[in-house]
């Protein structure tokens, strides 16, 4: 490995730290909770590495012991991953130079792996496309091990998962503290919470994703073409 991939994977490795500790306690509760919940080793790795989406994975574990429903299982899909798709367009002209690695980065490309990617600043003693395979790679691979730790370690010692609802928020909460130090635009992060909050006031259930991203798509759209009439 030269000098540019050794740099640029240690400092990937650096970035990923929060994503580490994040998925420790949050990918091992879901293990936990699918163990409880009677489902073989198999769902949890599967769920993990074929669907690999924490929100998504935690809102069917109920579904996954009922009756089969697709149609409900796909609504619940697209309007909590729906922020996927702003993710996608916000972070294009990052990625856009990634060539043949472009699949396994929008492959991996989960809630905190955007958020670094984005609002990280690179020296331009490193390289990008690595970088974000690095830091995305990482991501992926912590979320599917502490996630079969945590299914295989329920299997021997009885372990409750009450008390670890606060790691979720609180992984967000450090990267967006992080995101706010790193970037010029803290007013349009707070039209991307004052819009969230809007959203949960006024739509009681889990479409108030798909509101306020809807909400923060307009706000910014204006904006940008406001700026770009000015320039």
């Amino acid at each position: 490995m030269d000098h540019l991939k050794r740099n640029t994977t240690l400092f990937g490795l650096k970035m990923s730290t929060p994503i580490l500790i994040g998925y420790m306690f949050l990918g091992f509760a879901y293990g936990v909770l699918l163990q409880q919940q009677g489902l073989a080793f198999i769902w949890t790795f599967l769920t993990s590495t074929l669907v690999f989406a924490g929100a998504l994975q935690y809102a069917v574990v109920p579904m996954m012991t009922a009756a089969f429903d697709p149609i409900t299982v796909f609504i619940l899909a697209l309007s909590i991953n729906i922020r996927h798709f702003f993710y996608g367009i916000s972070i294009f002209d990052k990625y856009k130079e990634a060539g043949k690695i472009m699949p396994v980065l929008v492959y991996t490309m989960a809630d905190e792996a955007f958020s670094i990617n984005a609002s990280t600043h690179l020296p331009k003693s490193l390289d990008p496309p690595r970088f974000y395979l690095t830091v995305s790679i990482l991501g992926y691979s912590y979320w599917v091990m502490f996630t079969s730790l945590g299914h295989l370690f329920a299997s021997t010692v009885t372990i409750t998962v009450q008390g670890l609802d606060f790691v979720l928020p609180a992984l967000f909460f450090a990267l967006f503290l992080n995101m706010w130090k790193q970037t010029s635009k803290q007013k349009t992060m707070l039209f991307g919470v004052g819009a969230t909050i809007l959203s949960m006031l006024m739509i009681r259930n889990h479409l108030f994703v798909l509101a306020s991203m809807i909400i923060i798509f307009v706000g910014l759209t204006i904006e940008t073409t406001k700026e770009q009439r000015h320039e």
